[in-house]
């Protein structure tokens, strides 16, 4: 059970302290806010938000549920296995996104090692509800947080970092986040070890791949292999990643006009400012690979799904050098005859033809009627 008490006690003492400071806002001008940012620091909002922590975030979940620490060589029995599975082939870390307990994250781990061929390890990015998880990936995604799902991949980095071993990542929605911060994470790390150690962390970090589906980030530390797998009719990406790197304005206005037409997504693409290819970050050799064309609409829930993701999955061996020989970022849009069509789109595209058919209809009643 999760104890609220903290989080309800912080709150009300922010609470109270505004309607205080407020009331001299006059008086005081700008010192109010001020006061109030002081008082609500980023560590008294990691302190409460620490208390919704689950002990289990940062660790490794095996196929049957149970936990273990993260630690490098990573241990065997931890690994998701299959019938296609290469023993001898360099492991993935795959870090899934929010909303996921213990037993869907699992689900979603043999889901992903059923697609590859190498060992899959599931680092477990610790779910609590799905309100608390979408305030949270916020705060990470703007560094008020750190995620202890981050902080354990760091510690991974550099185990590995010290006996020269390549890595191998893959991230869902949120879990891009928490790559991306892990990353860093150790960046900052290596910096307070001596002058010589960032120049040989920054040479080994070539030697680590990292795969994104529908992820959430939009700015990646240069020095690994990106390969970011976007679909533009997926809206997480599309507002809270790099699905925009590389569009101009007028290809993303009109991308959202067939896309985000209604509902919460229209309110969304009015407020969200536009993230541009000045305002995304992929990482220096990394690829984008776009797997629908722009202008075109899907079932939101369907189209962010990892199983959506996965099914256009490369080799990411064959990305990296036969797609993408030259380094630097580029962007390769793919397509495949056999992606099914979901109901819903179906059903809009029948509407679309049935209310054409009817406005061709109706012009030629009137222009009868005009003859007459």
């Amino acid at each position: 059970m999760i104890n609220f008490d903290g989080t309800i006690e912080g709150i009300a003492r922010g609470v109270e302290l505004a309607k205080k400071q407020l009331g001299n806002a006059v008086d005081h001008g700008g010192k109010a806010l001020t006061t109030i940012n002081n008082s609500l620091s980023k560590e008294a909002i990691n302190g409460t938000i620490s208390k919704l922590r689950l002990e289990n975030c940062g660790k490794l979940v095996t196929k049957n549920g149970e936990f273990r620490d993260v630690s490098f060589p990573l241990p065997s029995d931890a690994a998701f296995p299959h019938e296609g599975t290469d023993l001898a082939a360099h492991p993935i870390i795959f870090v899934n996104g929010i909303n996921c307990n213990e037993d869907v994250a699992a689900g979603i781990g043999e889901q992903f090692a059923n697609a590859c061929s190498s060992p899959v390890f599931l680092l477990y990015n610790q779910s609590i509800h799905l309100v608390h998880d979408v305030a949270e990936s916020v705060t990470d995604k703007i560094g008020l947080t750190r995620k202890p799902a981050a902080e354990a991949l760091s510690r991974l980095l550099l185990e590995a970092f010290e006996q020269s071993a390549p890595l191998h990542f893959a991230a869902h929605s949120h879990g891009a986040v928490v790559v991306s911060q892990g990353i860093s994470y150790a960046i900052d790390e290596i910096k307070k070890r001596g002058p010589d150690e960032p120049s040989k962390f920054s040479d080994w970090l070539e030697s680590i791949t990292v795969e994104t589906f529908g992820g959430a980030a939009t700015q990646y530390p240069d020095g690994p292999r990106y390969i970011h797998y976007v679909d533009p009719r997926d809206l997480v990406p599309w507002f809270a990643g790099v699905a925009k790197h590389g569009l101009s304005e007028e290809q993303i206005r009109q991308h959202e006009e067939v896309v985000v037409s209604q509902g919460w997504a229209n309110q969304l693409s009015k407020l969200a400012k536009p993230i541009t290819k000045d305002l995304t970050k992929p990482g220096k050799d990394s690829v984008i690979i776009r797997i629908a064309e722009l202008y075109q609409s899907g079932d939101q829930s369907e189209v962010h799904s990892l199983i959506h993701y996965i099914n256009m999955r490369r080799n990411p061996e064959d990305v990296l050098k036969e797609l993408h020989p030259q380094g630097g970022t580029e962007t390769i849009t793919i397509t495949t005859e056999a992606e099914e069509i979901s109901i819903t789109e179906s059903l809009r595209i029948i509407g679309n033809e049935i209310r054409q058919k009817a406005r061709a209809g109706i012009v030629k009643l009137k222009d009868r009627f005009r003859a007459k």
